[in-house]
């Protein structure tokens, strides 16, 4: 029995060192084919994810020749799952990154597309409304939302961004925010496509990747699209 409480006592110093010790991190994947300057696609992991789980799913932007960013968030929750909770942290974390990002690449700033999953379109979301850094495309996977009644009124700040929206069915943590939302873009006369996907609870759909020639198309597009 000591010896139990010795090793627990252990594991709560190192997860507290662990916690002091972290830092945010970025990974940044060029893709295959050499560009004069790299269109830009930042995308956020989910709480208790990292940016390898991350990088899975947004990967093949790369192959569309886009410069891959996938930032990784200072909040631990264990070893190898990170969390956004502290949204004012996450917000100050991602212009860091972006200005790192631009300093050492040749990046075409008028075409930057963010996005994340769950807490990381939490933090997307937030720093559009918020930053300076024009987004030409925002990506919203079952985007976790619990402030979203406060940020409407911020919403016509996204006049020069496609906004591009995924929620399951049946996601009962995120579908009502995720369509308070999109009722409120409709009303704001925001560019958006909303996909419901059916039989999906809180995830990426299985066949995000037949998604990312959609959402570029879109957000290429000057005129505003069809809703759905």
């Amino acid at each position: 029995m000591n010896y139990s409480i010795s090793f627990v006592t252990y594991a709560r110093r190192e997860k507290k060192l662990a916690v002091k010790q972290s830092l945010p991190q970025l990974k940044l994947v060029e893709p295959s084919h050499q560009q004069k300057a790299y269109p830009l696609v930042i995308g956020l992991h989910g709480n208790e994810e990292n940016m390898a789980i991350a990088e899975y799913y947004w990967k093949n932007f790369k192959e569309k020749g886009y410069l891959l960013a996938l930032p990784q968030s200072s909040e631990i929750k264990f070893d190898g799952g990170y969390y956004w909770n502290d949204i004012e942290k996450g917000y100050k974390e991602l212009g860091s990154h972006y200005t790192t990002i631009v300093e050492n690449f040749k990046v075409q700033q008028e075409n930057v597309i963010l996005g994340g999953f769950s807490s990381g379109a939490r933090v997307s979301l937030y720093f559009a409304l918020h930053s300076k850094v024009k987004i030409k495309g925002l990506i919203l996977i079952a985007p976790w939302l619990p402030e979203i009644e406060q940020w409407l009124p911020l919403l016509g700040r996204l006049k020069e961004t496609k906004v591009y929206i995924v929620c399951g069915e049946d996601d009962v943590d995120c579908l009502s925010e995720t369509e308070t939302l999109v009722k409120a873009l409709e009303q704001t006369q925001i560019d958006y496509i909303y996909e419901k996907v059916a039989h999906l609870g809180h995830d990426f759909p299985i066949d995000f990747n037949t998604y990312i020639e959609k959402i570029l198309t879109f957000t290429r597009e000057s005129t505003c699209s069809p809703h759905i």
